[in-house]
């Protein structure tokens, strides 16, 4: 995916603003219903009042371009039933008739800075309305949005998004904040951010927020659909940040093979990322034993549906010692009476590949832990809105990390394409919707509880178990269709 000079874009799916807008529409009240006041005069001294009230149906959203800089707008078409009735000489009449209406209100989206230091957060704008159906023209509809509550609940909205992800990148690209010698961070409202739309196969479906590091000119232009259906944001960190990422583990990779022997010298640690795996090459030298190595093969990277961090199998890592001819002839003589030489042992060529494949397995486990951990979405808050923050999948796509995190707000209906079953627990370990949303088991079900989540022919016995209807007995009745 071509992202311009941007180090990380965090694309942002039409549903997820629709989701939002509904649950500021179900979350009050005062939105489902609204009212106008007009008065009118019949003659110089008889004045009359009309109030019509509206009935307002949930909104629907849809995105526009505006301007050279293709910015993104948001559309909500809304309507409803409008009810006028007539006030006069101290008198109000019933509704004396009801009358379809519609219209759209334009929301520009825009960053709002939220103080100072702090990474822009994205924002609604209210700047209009049109498409206004008769008998009621813009000026109208135009107040009704803009003097009840409509326009400042939707512009109290924010979605802080950014803070999180430049916190988690910071310290690839600079120096660690906890070393008193390093320089100062910068501050977050130093990285350049911009919001282009994100074309999909039916009209634009997402908004991508792209940004680059402090002094860089954004470089970035339309950008092909690539927010799925089966999840609301989608985090992609380009190619040249990932490798940054993997740089910055080389000196503890080093230290962990120096820690065997004093002696021990690495001539040349290379870590690369390629074929969507982290290759490893270097050279080793122990200069008390004359010996000398290699270390090479490849980390793949594997997730789990709802963990925020990566594991990678490091199975693939071989460290190949050519030991001096005397210490091949010691293991040949010692080993069989069970004599240990320390050293030799340490460094046997049927020893080391296995407790170094371990070693370095676990070692950079804990590295990728620390990364997935520094890019993730406890920061994410979406105005007031209850809201729940899933992480479906992090996998690295072209040699570019990929992140699909699920924002679950209006309950989905989705049903069940495959279902993976563990044989060694005896139970399912994790579910995938027909949208490809893939879930832990227990996470599904706890969404299933909370209403977020239907799935249509199934249901949760028990608390923890899933069944299909209608059967509620202990043992596992989707073995059957789903085991393996």
């Amino acid at each position: 995916m071509d992202i311009g000079n941007a180090k990380i874009v965090v694309g942002t799916s039409l549903k997820l603003f629709q989701d939002i807008i509904r649950g500021i529409y179900e979350h009050n009240a005062n939105l489902r219903h609204v009212s106008l006041n007009e008065e009118i005069s019949f003659f110089e001294e008889l004045k009359a009042k009309i109030r019509i009230d509206f009935d307002i149906t949930p909104p629907e959203l849809e995105f526009e371009s505006r301007g050279s800089t293709q910015e993104p707008v948001i559309l909500m078409n809304f309507g409803g039933i409008a009810k006028p009735k007539i006030s006069f000489a101290g008198q109000t009449s019933d509704v004396l008739f009801e009358i379809e209406f519609w219209a759209s209100a334009i929301f520009q989206v825009s960053l709002r800075q939220p103080g100072s230091g702090k990474a822009p957060v994205l924002g609604l704008t209210f700047l209009g309305v049109k498409n206004v159906s008769e008998p009621f023209n813009d000026e109208m509809i135009n107040r009704l949005i803009a003097e009840t509550a409509y326009v400042k609940l939707i512009e109290d909205f924010k979605l802080d998004i950014l803070e999180p992800f430049i916190s988690g990148i910071e310290d690839v690209y600079y120096a660690d904040p906890l070393d008193v010698n390093s320089t100062p961070l910068p501050s977050h409202d130093s990285y350049p951010v911009a919001i282009r739309h994100m074309i999909g196969k039916i009209g634009i479906d997402a908004i991508g927020i792209f940004f680059g590091l402090p002094g860089d000119t954004l470089n970035v232009g339309l950008t092909p659909e690539f927010v799925p259906s089966g999840c609301e944001v989608l985090v992609h960190v380009n190619e040249g940040t990932l490798q940054s990422m993997v740089t910055k583990f080389k000196g503890d990779l080093q230290k962990w093979l120096m820690s065997f022997r004093s002696s021990l010298k690495i001539s040349s640690l290379d870590l690369t990322v390629e074929d969507n795996a982290v290759s490893v090459y270097g050279k080793i030298e122990d200069t008390k034993l004359d010996a000398s190595g290699t270390v090479t093969g490849q980390f793949n990277f594997h997730h789990r549906p709802g963990l925020n961090k990566i594991v990678l199998d490091g199975s693939d890592i071989d460290i190949d010692i050519d030991l001096p001819w005397w210490a091949d002839l010691l293991l040949v003589i010692l080993f069989p009476i069970g004599i240990v030489v320390y050293g030799a042992l340490d460094y046997a060529e049927d020893k080391v590949p296995e407790i170094g494949q371990k070693m370095i397995g676990k070692m950079f486990n804990g590295m990728m832990d620390r990364l997935a951990e520094s890019i993730t979405t406890e920061g994410l808050s979406i105005g007031g809105i209850p809201i729940e923050v899933y992480t479906d999948t992090i996998e690295l796509d072209d040699n570019s990390l990929s992140i699909k995190i699920q924002v679950l707000i209006q309950p989905i209906s989705e049903t069940i394409a495959r279902a993976d079953y563990g044989k060694i627990l005896g139970k399912f370990m994790y579910f995938t919707l027909t949208s490809g949303r893939q879930f832990r088991t227990e996470d599904l079900i706890r969404y299933m509880k909370l209403g977020l989540i239907k799935v249509p022919g199934y249901h949760v016995y028990g608390g923890k178990y899933i069944r299909s209807n209608p059967d509620n007995t202990t043992g596992n009745n989707l073995l059957e269709r789903w085991g393996r």
